[in-house]
């Protein structure tokens, strides 16, 4: 991740032509893209929780000015009143809008959606336009929902593997 993140931003297109990641190593890399929202099929990404809270991502899909789709997900919203209820977000723009993200990768899984989900929301990411997607991290002109929370970088540590090496140093 750390790798990847260091390398130059360069266009979604380039590393993800198909709408699939050519190389495992550029997930997470830094992408851009310039195209326009198609907000007609937005839809929300159910069981997405953020510091603990349950919520949903808002998955946008958005054409490029090459013409080809891409998924992004902009980001994450507070879940409704109840499971039943989308959340309120605010109008995207359907101007045109230059990107900049995280390359990510779908793990493609053969779940079923349920016939009862509320209409809007989804399981899994459709993966329609590819497997690949893009986390927004900006947007220019800059996208004015307050509602939408953007997904933080991941925090990489060494978790507690330390602290297990020096406990089983000392039973020894």
């Amino acid at each position: 991740i750390i790798n990847a993140q260091k390398q130059p931003p360069i266009d979604f297109l380039q590393l993800a032509p198909t709408g699939a990641l050519e190389k495992p190593a550029d997930q997470w890399r830094t992408v851009t893209s310039t195209g326009n929202f198609l907000v007609d099929q937005q839809y929300f990404l159910r069981k997405r929780s953020l510091d603990s809270e349950a919520g949903l991502w808002v998955v946008t899909p958005f054409k490029t000015t090459q013409g080809k789709i891409i998924t992004v997900v902009r980001g994450w919203v507070a879940a409704g009143a109840d499971a039943l209820t989308n959340p309120t977000v605010s109008p995207i723009t359907t101007e045109q809008v230059s990107l900049t993200g995280r390359l990510r990768q779908i793990s493609p899984k053969d779940v079923v959606e349920p016939a009862d989900l509320p209409m809007g929301q989804r399981i899994g990411i459709n993966p329609e336009y590819g497997t690949a997607y893009l986390e927004l991290i900006s947007s220019s002109p800059e996208l004015s929902a307050s509602e939408i929370v953007l997904l933080p970088t991941p925090t990489l540590t060494d978790g507690p593997h330390h602290s297990y090496a020096i406990q089983w140093l000392i039973f020894m």
